[in-house]
């Protein structure tokens, strides 16, 4: 149940990008350049339903799970990393 919610948020976030991206894009294609505060604003909103949807996912989650998960895989691959700048210098 919770790995389903995590999707849908996560599709959720990627559609806003999407969203985001694609009233920018059309913004900075129009004629009307000069309109610089209507431009920001469509770029704007999107960006806070993307942090919206962001907390909400955090929120909906055991985060701190979620950190422990990440931060290992970071943990594994830094020393993974390590090891192989390691090997490079004894050469």
């Amino acid at each position: 149940y919770k790995v389903t919610a995590f999707l849908v948020n996560h599709e959720m976030l990627c559609l806003s990008i999407a969203v985001f991206v694609a009233f920018g894009i059309t913004m900075w294609e129009s004629e009307e350049k000069w309109k610089i505060y209507e431009f920001l604003l469509t770029l704007i909103v999107p960006l806070v339903l993307c942090f919206i949807v962001f907390l909400i996912s955090f929120s909906t989650y055991n985060y701190k799970k979620m950190l422990e998960y990440y931060g290992g895989r970071w943990e594994k691959y830094y020393k993974k990393f390590c090891e192989e700048c390691e090997e490079i210098e004894r050469k």
